[in-house]
């Protein structure tokens, strides 16, 4: 059962490195679930990242997650891309919750990074 919803909105920088740090408040302590993260598209542009703990979404302490796309990952997604995104938590008894969603768009990159 997915239970609560927060809204965090991205903008993605093509062509760069992608971090997004999401803090929970305590109590909550992240070593008692399992995270995805999952970007879609609006339109079939571009392509869906599913992001897992270990694959692009790190543990950092106990209440902080970091999500992560690398420069090649950012550099697929279409400069017109306009999308959604959701981080899902499931805990130990199968209880799923969306923790945070939003709308997901890119800013394209001009010029050449060297």
């Amino acid at each position: 059962m997915i239970e609560l919803e927060q809204y965090q909105d991205l903008q993605i920088m093509q062509k760069t490195d992608f971090e997004n740090t999401i803090t929970f408040e305590a109590p909550h302590d992240t070593a008692n679930y399992d995270y995805k993260v999952v970007i879609a598209p609006d339109y079939a542009s571009s392509p869906t990242f599913t992001l897992g703990v270990g694959s692009g979404l790190t543990k950092t302490n106990t209440t902080t997650l970091t999500m992560k796309l690398t420069d090649d990952q950012t550099n697929s997604l279409a400069d017109n891309y306009e999308g959604v995104w959701e981080l899902v938590s499931q805990a130990s008894d199968g209880t799923l919750t969306r923790e945070l969603q939003g709308d997901v768009v890119v800013s394209p990159g001009l010029v050449p990074i060297w």
